[in-house]
């Protein structure tokens, strides 16, 4: 249980340093440039926000994650942290997936949304990836 929490704070750490394009979860969203970094959703491995892998992923100026898996990319056998609880900020659209390449069974989360329990949408500790659009004004 240890190495998949480092794991995914590695991964974290790692998301908060590199940026892909971003493939828009729906057609009738227009991306933002963002002109700085900001938060996309914050995960964490226990209920109302604890645990002991909580953290934000982030944008790039003027770049975006796009599908993120939570699987160590050292480990791709292993076994993702389990997510508990999600959020995200206004101005942001985030989807979680069962797979690690943002297929399977999915949770679309609103704008300006925090699930401190992912449980209650029968959710908790199957989330294997991301996937989030910013949207614009």
């Amino acid at each position: 249980m240890m190495f998949k929490s480092v794991a995914l704070l590695a991964l974290l750490n790692a998301a908060c340093a590199s940026a892909v394009a971003l493939v828009p979860t729906s057609a009738p969203l227009r991306r933002q440039v963002a002109t700085k970094s900001m938060v996309l959703i914050t995960l964490c491995s226990g209920v109302d926000f604890t645990g002991l892998v909580c953290g934000d992923w982030n944008s790039v100026a003027g770049e975006f994650p796009g599908c993120t898996s939570l699987i160590d990319p050292e480990n791709p056998d292993g076994d993702s942290t389990p997510v508990a609880s999600v959020a995200v900020p206004a101005g942001v659209t985030c989807t979680i997936f069962t797979n690690t390449d943002c297929t399977g069974s999915d949770l679309v989360i609103a704008p300006d949304t925090s699930i401190p329990d992912l449980s209650v949408d029968n959710f908790s500790d199957v989330t294997q990836s991301f996937l989030c659009t910013i949207l614009s004004d």
